[in-house]
């Protein structure tokens, strides 16, 4: 006989089964979590990358609007919002806008430094330029003795 007899009352099946469904709406809810972490953080290092070019330090809006002010119901960025919101902080604050460039001679700023250091170390080492390795002597050009023609 394969048949067993559930020898549980009613209440006791549906105990077990609100318990069953309770259990997964927990483990539901800790992956919604870790997914709203991410997102946050995904948001921070775009508004970073974004805001770059119109804050010294980017960080800086965080401290003084929070990311919380410039996302919506969904956890989606509000684009229109956040630029409004930088206009009326540098308003406010000009002291936190980035200085403007004085010439096209100066470089040409890069979210790098606002990214957290790991994505960007690689980035950041001295590298020898290429054409010149390390086995040369001296730096390029200082090697020659010949001073004339540099064809």
């Amino acid at each position: 006989m394969s048949d067993s007899v559930d020898a549980r009352t009613p209440e006791q099946r549906l105990q077990d089964e609100a318990a069953r469904w309770r259990k997964t709406l927990r483990e539901e809810q800790a992956r919604h979590a870790a997914t709203r972490t991410a997102l946050r953080d995904a948001n921070r290092l775009l508004l970073r990358a974004a805001l770059h070019e119109r804050l010294a330090d980017p960080r800086d809006f965080d401290v003084y609007v929070g990311i919380d002010s410039v996302t919506d119901a969904g956890g989606r960025l509000v684009w229109p919002r956040v630029f409004l919101l930088v206009d009326a902080l540098t308003a406010e604050r000009p002291h936190l806008a980035t200085p403007r460039r004085l010439c096209d001679a100066d470089p040409e700023p890069s979210a790098l430094p606002w990214l957290p250091s790991e994505h960007h170390q690689r980035d950041s080492a001295p590298q020898e330029p290429r054409g010149h390795p390390a086995s040369d002597q001296g730096s390029a050009g200082t090697d020659r003795t010949d001073h004339g023609d540099p064809r």
